[in-house]
């Protein structure tokens, strides 16, 4: 899911968490937590691959009978992802 949108991340995520630092931790999954949720609504496959695109790392293309995202929904995803991307830390 959404290690292939965010592998990098990921990984410090779970490097954190297996080093214990739990200040770096919580504030690193605060910053994380919104995206880890994209994967779990009913239309999570959708949302991943639109993170995967935004990310360029993947086509949003669904298979049948699953359709991209739009409207609201759509709009409410990308606008997680702009929010996290733009609290993203170096």
């Amino acid at each position: 899911g959404l290690a292939n949108a965010f592998p990098e991340e990921s990984v410090r995520l779970f490097d954190l968490a297996r080093s214990g630092r739990g200040t770096a931790l919580d504030s690193f999954y605060h910053w994380f937590l919104p995206l880890l949720r994209l994967d779990t609504g009913v239309h999570f496959v959708q949302s991943i691959k639109l993170a995967q695109a935004r990310m360029d790392r993947g086509s949003e293309r669904v298979r049948p009978p699953r359709l991209k995202l739009s409207g609201e929904e759509r709009d409410t995803v990308l606008a997680t992802l702009d929010t996290a991307l733009h609290g993203r830390s170096a």
